[in-house]
């Protein structure tokens, strides 16, 4: 008799896709300011990794002269989320990006991951975010997993860097990965 195992395969998003107007511009910004690496360059797509030592790309831009800024009131891409490997390079990549003038348009606390939110230069919105461990998620007395939105304890999260302050180099933690997309499919 044959004994059935299970294999645990873990399911990756492929890379974001963003039609951009201005594609230098835009390329300059995930370049110089997220720190992100141009793996690949054919004619008018660019392929970004997080870093050098990662050849998949979490995103890609493709030049598009015609494309149109989506109005606020339209349905769409609300973001995308770039996940980090742990709180630390959260707290890097927090204190890097500030370093690097970077405004941020918010931070959460969502009770299983903490964020930082941000937007490119042509309106797309960005989330990059670390999950806490699984075994600090809250369920309530159904054993329902509880998310919400509170403010991040931004002091908290630099005590992370305690004593470890260094510079990582330019570019994000190995491990960095696509995390999921949000659309928006209605507006009322």
């Amino acid at each position: 008799m044959s004994e059935l195992k299970s294999v645990h395969a873990e399911t990756r998003l492929g890379p974001v896709c963003l039609r951009v107007r201005d594609l230098e511009a835009v390329l300059e910004f995930y370049q110089n300011d997220l720190g992100l690496r141009a793996h690949k360059r054919d004619g008018q797509t660019v392929d970004l990794t997080p870093n050098t030592e990662t050849t998949e790309p979490i995103l890609v831009l493709r030049h598009d002269p015609e494309a149109k800024k989506a109005p606020s009131n339209s349905a769409g891409l609300y973001h995308y989320a770039i996940l980090l490997p742990s709180r630390m390079s959260l707290a890097q990549t927090y204190i890097e990006l500030g370093n690097r003038g970077v405004v941020f348009d918010g931070y959460a606390d969502h009770l299983v991951s903490e964020a930082l939110y941000l937007t490119d230069t042509e309106g797309n919105g960005i989330e990059i975010y670390a999950d806490k461990p699984k075994n600090q998620w809250p369920h309530d007395a159904d054993g329902d997993l509880q998310i919400g939105t509170y403010p991040l304890d931004i002091d908290s999260l630099l005590k992370e860097l305690s004593g470890v302050l260094q510079q990582r180099g330019h570019g994000m933690p190995e491990g960095t990965r696509l995390g999921h997309i949000l659309k928006v499919t209605e507006i009322r």
